[in-house]
């Protein structure tokens, strides 16, 4: 996270996910973690970086990307096992 976001967080994070990509065979684990420092940087792997409400999340990210992150706010939920084809849930 630090060399991706300049944010530092706090381990153990927890799993809030697992996402399969059938078209590329990539799983993806995905974890809530918590930031405990840094500063908001872009580098080699960010354009942007900004803090964004449920509905932003659905508007700026394709259905397979935005639901990680949904998924990860909802705290009171078992770790999601979701499939996609790198745009849409299948």
């Amino acid at each position: 996270m630090l060399e991706e976001t300049g944010i530092t967080i706090e381990l153990p994070a927890t799993l809030t996910g697992v996402y399969k990509n059938m078209t590329a065979l990539v799983v993806a684990l995905v974890f809530r973690c918590k930031a405990i420092g840094g500063s908001p940087t872009t580098g080699a792997e960010t354009r942007a970086l900004r803090w964004a409400t449920r509905e932003e999340v659905r508007q700026l990210a394709d259905e397979a990307y935005a639901i990680r992150v949904l998924d990860a706010l909802d705290a009171a939920s078992p770790p999601a096992v979701r499939a996609h084809d790198g745009v849409k849930l299948v």
